[in-house]
């Protein structure tokens, strides 16, 4: 479920910077930051369900690594409710558009 509302967000956001980029060509150089937090956080979230269906597999067929593969399945639990949730952020920082970052003139730095 994490994973997936992960998912959404990215496609949400891949989406907003290809429909806005030629309207409002700062966006994509705004946004960068949150675009590329957003993408390791959900990749982060599928290489850990990737580990913890390879854990679920081994764990039903006995493997005798029984505590490592117990790890696993606790380790992607916390990403999923830990780290995942994030992605939201991200998203709404993204769907802000390069506006609050470009407030500022160069005087004002």
């Amino acid at each position: 479920m994490a994973l997936s509302r992960g998912v959404d967000a990215l496609e949400r956001a891949v989406n907003w910077v290809l429909e806005n980029y030629l309207a409002d060509q700062s966006a994509p150089g705004c946004v960068a930051f949150d675009l590329l937090m957003l993408e390791g956080t959900v990749i982060g979230g599928w290489q850990c369900a990737r580990s913890a269906l390879v854990a679920l597999e081994k764990l039903a067929a006995g493997d005798p690594e029984r505590s490592f593969y117990e790890g696993k399945l606790a380790t992607a639990r916390f990403y999923a409710h830990h780290a995942l949730p994030r992605a939201e952020g991200h998203l709404q920082a993204i769907l802000g558009g390069s506006e609050p970052v470009m407030a500022l003139s160069e005087e004002q730095f």
